[in-house]
């Protein structure tokens, strides 16, 4: 009987123990995997938005090239250009407008990109800045 009242008396001096325990792991937990998903999130705009950066100067280079030469390879290559800036923007403004990842974005600072042709870029001078 004696082992019984002792094996009761440390089983429920312990149970502070395990319900702290618990209830950390409880709060760290979804806390570690909302880490995890800001920072994939932030990592994936940025990504996109350097893509539209990159993609904008291959268009206003290949623009450039056009406005020189008229070759019809030099054409294609500019208005690829143009498409792949074009395509870029879209995925960039589609991933910073879905929720949860426009919360992300507004925390963040990731601006939203206005569309230009590169033709008005040259006049004035916009880059997508977030």
């Amino acid at each position: 009987m004696a082992v019984c009242e002792t094996a009761i008396a440390s089983a429920s001096s312990n149970q502070p123990v395990k319900i702290l325990f618990l209830s950390f792991i409880a709060l760290v937990i979804p806390a570690f995997f909302s880490l995890v998903f800001i920072l994939s999130t932030h990592s994936k705009l940025t990504a996109l938005r350097n893509r539209c950066r990159e993609a904008r100067e291959r268009a206003e280079a290949g623009d450039a090239k056009l406005s020189v030469s008229v070759e019809s390879s030099s054409s294609s290559a500019a208005i690829d250009a143009q498409r792949a800036y074009l395509a870029a923007v879209e995925n960039y403004e589609s991933a910073r407008t879905v929720f949860p990842a426009s919360l992300i974005a507004m925390a963040f600072g990731f601006r939203g990109i206005e569309v230009q042709s590169v033709q008005d870029s040259r006049k004035t001078p916009q880059s997508p800045v977030g």
